[in-house]
């Protein structure tokens, strides 16, 4: 009896072993026909609607992207300001007969470069903030106390919302210490502004 049950739980077994095997293999090729359904059917709309062209464009033909890399390489980013003067400082070429003036065009001030961040991204996050949980002291083997944070998750704010705040703060400075360079006019009339000192700390 036992002889005969044996070879026919095993047969029993491989049936289920291999079925089960096939099953798998089954769901595993249709999770992947819709998966890839999915992106090719999804791919004209994101195109559509995304800027990802404008940073990542489709590759070139692998001969034209060998000539841009090939000439990129080659080309001469910077020389002396003067050929035959061996101690002469070096520019960029495009700078060569003059030093740049603004670190991007339309952009001569630092509040210009920040007033252009935001109209670029004013959604993106600027500023992130973590609390203060928890303060702890742990004493090193040479005997110093060191302070151990115990921080909370990043609060983010947005460009636009950090303008928000730069603003206000500029408007209350202005308000302060009277107005700009530009239009502040006699000093004896008690048009100067009053100087101040802004001490600021980081760690």
């Amino acid at each position: 009896s036992f002889g005969l049950t044996l070879p026919y739980a095993s047969t029993g077994h491989s049936n289920m072993s291999w079925a089960s095997d096939l099953y798998v293999t089954v769901a595993m090729v249709f999770i992947k026909l819709m998966v890839y359904a999915y992106e090719y059917l999804t791919m004209p709309i994101y195109f559509m609607f995304s800027k990802t062209l404008y940073f990542m464009p489709f590759p070139e033909d692998e001969q034209t992207y060998i000539q841009k890399f090939s000439a990129e390489e080659s080309r001469i980013l910077s020389m002396p300001v003067r050929q035959d003067d061996p101690a002469a400082a070096w520019r960029a070429v495009e700078y060569i007969d003059n030093l740049a003036t603004v670190a991007l065009p339309g952009c001569p001030t630092l509040a210009d470069l920040w007033l252009r961040t935001i109209r670029l991204w004013p959604r993106k996050p600027a500023l992130g903030t973590r609390e203060i949980l928890k303060t702890d002291f742990e004493t090193t083997p040479d005997g110093r106390k060191m302070v151990k944070l115990t921080m909370g998750e990043y609060l983010w704010e947005t460009f636009a919302e950090a303008e928000r705040r730069v603003s206000a703060l500029s408007a209350g400075l202005r308000d302060l210490l009277g107005p700009s360079t530009e239009d502040r006019g006699d000093a004896a009339s008690g048009g100067c502004p009053s100087p101040l000192v802004i001490f600021s700390e980081t760690r």
